[in-house]
């Protein structure tokens, strides 16, 4: 199955298949909107206590996404809420697998993810000379 969705985020894209009996694979690869101005965007962040240094809810989306901003690596999913943006990389191509059990919960929070992000950067959009 594939999955694309495009919105003012950016673009993500999903390929799963079935890796045996008892695990499936979701191959993504996001690619976040460079035009978008990310200063404004965790400007509207507040803290949380996390295991890493620079992680923060989403004002008005707590316990749905949390974003993580980073300087290195790519900009990927981290867990069922996280989202780590790396300023310098706004791409990301990730492949896992999944037992059967967990792998609609990952597939469905890919995806809201991505939509919780479109309807924050729709926010600041509307909201630009703020």
């Amino acid at each position: 199955m594939e999955i694309n969705i495009k919105n003012n985020a950016g673009e993500l894209r999903i390929a799963t298949r079935r890796v045996d009996s008892e695990y499936r694979e979701i191959e993504y690869s996001m690619e976040l909107n460079p035009t978008i101005n990310f200063d404004r965007l965790f400007s509207r962040l507040e803290p949380v206590t996390h295991n890493v240094s620079d992680a923060h809810w989403v004002i008005g989306y707590k316990g749905k996404i949390g974003i993580i901003k980073s300087n290195t690596g790519k900009t990927v999913y981290s867990g069922l809420r996280d989202l780590s943006i790396n300023t310098n990389n706004l791409k990301g191509k990730i492949k896992e697998e999944f037992s059967n059990k967990h792998f609609h919960l990952y597939l469905k929070s890919f995806i809201n993810r991505f939509i919780y992000l479109d309807e924050i950067i729709g926010e600041l959009l509307q909201n630009k000379d703020e």
